[in-house]
C-alpha cells in the first residue's frame, strides 16, 4: 500500500499542485497543462480509491463483491482515461505543429485551444461510462462465493467474458494508441523535414519554437513507445498459459500503478515548468540533508 501510494499519488499530486499554483497566479492554464491536470486527476482517483480499499481490508480481511467492483472499475477508469487523454495530447500537438491547407483543418488549428477542455471532458465521461459498463456487463462476480469469501477471508471469484474483454480493449486502448502513434509519427516526420529545410536554407536548426516542438515530440514519442510496450505485455498475458480468471486481476493490480508512475515521470521530464519545480524541490531537500 505504501509503495503504491508513493508511485501513484506523489508524482500526480505534484503535477496537480504545480498547475494549481500556476492557475492561482495567472488565472488560467495552457491547453497542455489542462490535459496534464486531467491525467493527474484520473491517476489520483485510482491511487486514492485503492489506498482506501487497502486500509479497509486491513481492518476487515477479505474482499466483498462491492469492494472488488469498485476497485476494478477505478483501475479501468484510470487506464482508459489515461489512454484517451494521452491521445488528446498527441492530437493537440499534431494540430498545433502541422501546417494544413484544408480549410476545416486550418479552422481547427485556430480553435484547438478552445476545444481542448471539451476534449478532456469527453474523454473522462467516456472513460467513466466504459469502465462502469465493462464492470457490470463483462465481469460476473460470483455473489454467493463473494459472501462466503467475505466470511472466510478469501477473495471473491469472477467470470470474465473474453470476447467482451477484447471489445473494450480495442475501443479504449488499441484505437486511442493507434491514433496517438499515427499523430506522433506525423509530427516527427514533419519536424524532421522542417529542421532539414531550415538547416539547409539558414545554416541552423531553427528557433525557440522549433525546440519546444522537438521537446514535445520527444515526450510524445516516449509515451507512445511506453504504451506500445504495455500493449505487448497485455498481449503476453492474454496468450499465456495463465488461468483466464486471473489475467485481468494480475494486469490491473500489478501493472497499472507502474504504468501510471512511469507516465507521470515522462510528463514531468517533458514539461519545462514541472521539471524546474521538481529540480528545485530536490535541491531543497538535498540542501537540508
Amino acid at each position: 500500500m505504501i509503495v503504491e501510494f508513493i508511485i501513484v499519488l506523489v508524482p500526480n499530486l505534484f503535477m496537480l499542485s504545480v498547475n494549481f499554483h500556476c492557475w492561482l497566479k495567472r488565472g488560467m492554464l495552457s491547453s497542455v497543462d489542462l490535459i496534464i491536470v486531467g491525467l493527474a486527476f484520473s491517476s489520483i482517483i485510482y491511487g486514492s480509491v485503492n489506498c482506501i480499499i487497502t486500509i479497509i481490508l486491513l481492518f476487515s480481511p477479505g474482499m466483498s463483491s462491492v469492494t472488488f467492483i469498485v476497485s476494478t472499475c477505478c483501475s479501468l477508469f484510470a487506464f482508459y482515461s489515461n489512454a484517451w487523454l494521452v491521445t488528446c495530447l498527441c492530437f493537440y500537438f499534431y494540430v498545433k505543429i502541422i501546417n494544413f491547407e484544408h480549410r476545416f483543418l486550418s479552422w481547427l488549428k485556430m480553435k484547438i485551444d478552445t476545444l481542448v477542455p471539451w476534449m478532456i471532458l469527453a474523454a473522462e465521461v467516456f472513460s467513466i461510462f466504459s469502465s462502469l459498463l465493462y464492470t457490470f456487463t463483462c465481469i460476473g462476480v460470483n455473489i454467493v462465493n463473494s459472501t462466503a469469501s467475505y466470511m472466510t477471508n478469501q477473495t471473491p471469484g469472477y467470470i470474465s467474458n473474453t470476447f467482451c474483454d477484447k471489445g473494450y480493449e480495442i475501443i479504449n486502448f488499441y484505437i486511442p494508441i493507434l491514433i496517438a502513434t499515427v499523430a506522433t509519427g506525423h509530427i516527427i516526420v514533419s519536424l524532421y523535414k522542417h529542421t532539414h529545410r531550415m538547416g539547409h536554407n539558414m545554416g541552423d536548426g531553427g528557433g525557440t519554437s522549433l525546440e519546444v516542438h522537438k521537446r514535445a515530440a520527444r515526450t510524445l514519442s516516449s509515451i507512445v513507445i511506453y504504451y506500445i510496450i504495455i500493449f505487448g505485455l497485455e498481449l503476453c498475458f492474454t496468450f499465456s498459459q495463465i488461468s483466464k480468471g486471473y489475467i485481468l486481476e494480475v494486469f490491473l493490480n500489478l501493472l497499472t500503478p507502474i504504468f501510471i508512475f512511469v507516465q507521470s515521470v515522462i510528463l514531468i521530464l517533458g514539461n519545462n515548468r514541472l521539471l524546474q519545480k521538481c529540480v528545485k524541490i530536490l535541491n531543497t531537500f538535498k540542501g537540508k540533508t
